[in-house]
């Protein structure tokens, strides 16, 4: 966000984020209360809101068309021989279970009673016309949860799992920076910081970094793709967004091009 407010890539085009998760934290969420909706929501809503947070806050708008297309493809009961075909580890522990989880019983996560999906793409357009793709996927090889953001002047790339910041402007010969990130545990360091916020919070009277307000914006986006993806139809977000109260994106769509969407 520091990157972006800079002016280092310019005014944003279009971009990119995901949330890829490794086999075995995949294994854990469709073996775990929150594989069904009625429960936590969807797989999109109840996991990946926080990164579509984070892209609302960079964006600095709100998405105003939304499409999606989703399915439940590997944690299915006719794919339980990968279990077999990738083994245990040296410990013994039996793939796709290797996150501790207090269930006394725990289901396996191919019994095919989860309802949420395992993988999902989705297409966003905000109100001050930008648009941006979002990945997620249950089972890979390679997590990632990362950003790429095309500016007029230039492009982002970040990866919290591989703790990588860098920027390349446009122009003849232009090299990769490489910007320093914060290189700590706990979603990339995120969770230190996190914890000493609340603290001034709860205990001086600091507002929150990140409000109810933001939570709120976040979840309609996931209920908007979902809705996109059960239906099979584009979405306009507009109305959910008056509904809740926040009319400035609603007039927004009334000129696309117009500065940064404010609440």
């Amino acid at each position: 966000m520091e990157v972006v407010s800079s002016g280092a890539i310019g005014r944003i085009i279009s971009f990119e984020f995901n949330e890829t998760l490794g086999f075995n934290h995949g294994g854990y969420i469709f073996g775990n209360w929150r594989r069904e909706r009625k429960n936590a929501g969807t797989h999109l809503l109840e996991k990946c809101c926080h990164d579509i947070d984070l892209a609302n806050w960079i964006i600095g708008s709100l998405p105003v068309r939304a499409a999606s297309f989703g399915g439940r493809d590997f944690f299915t009961p006719e794919n339980v021989g990968h279990v077999e075909r990738i083994g245990p580890d040296e410990q013994g522990v039996t793939a796709y279970s290797s996150w501790p989880d207090p269930q006394p019983a725990r289901p396996s996560p191919f019994d095919g009673k989860a309802d949420i999906f395992d993988n999902q793409v989705a297409i966003l357009e905000y109100a001050n016309g930008v648009r941006g793709t979002f990945h997620t996927n249950c089972n890979t090889g390679t997590p990632e949860r990362r950003f790429y953001v095309c500016g007029t002047e230039g492009t982002l790339r970040a990866d919290v799992v591989a703790r990588t910041l860098e920027v390349q402007r446009i122009g003849w010969n232009s090299k990769i920076e490489k910007v320093q990130s914060h290189d700590g545990d706990g979603h990339g360091g995120g969770d230190e910081a996190m914890g000493k916020a609340m603290v001034e919070t709860m205990l001086r009277g600091v507002p929150p970094l990140a409000s109810c307000e933001e939570g709120i914006k976040s979840s309609i986006v996931a209920f908007g793709l979902d809705r996109a993806a059960d239906e099979g139809c584009v979405v306009d977000l507009t109305p959910m967004w008056e509904e809740a109260g926040l009319t400035g994106a609603a007039e927004a769509v009334q000129n696309p091009a117009s500065s940064l969407l404010r609440q």
